[in-house]
């Protein structure tokens, strides 16, 4: 299946907007890890050092976030619309 995923913010200069191919059946996660391999100074962007996901990460699924579906465990489907939003600050 093929999803796109956009960075923002600093994630834009990393992984802008792409189109990504995964399995038929897969999760946030993967499609985390998946980026993580290609591009991995995001690890530290979205995660901490034991692995968990940064509180203030916010991750859309087609304008939903993925905190209200099943977190990293929502399941993707063909044609989903991924944003990826890492801390800010601002003042």
């Amino acid at each position: 299946m093929i999803v796109t995923v956009r960075g923002y913010a600093d994630l834009r200069l990393v992984i802008g907007d792409q189109e990504v191919v995964l399995p038929e059946v897969a999760t946030v996660q993967h499609l985390l890890d998946l980026l993580i391999v290609d591009h991995p100074v995001i690890s530290t962007a979205l995660f901490d050092q034991a692995g968990a996901l940064l509180p203030a990460v916010n991750i859309l699924k087609n304008g939903r976030n993925i905190f209200f579906l099943n977190g990293l465990s929502t399941l993707l489907e063909e044609g989903d619309l991924i944003s990826v939003f890492p801390p800010v600050a601002g003042g």
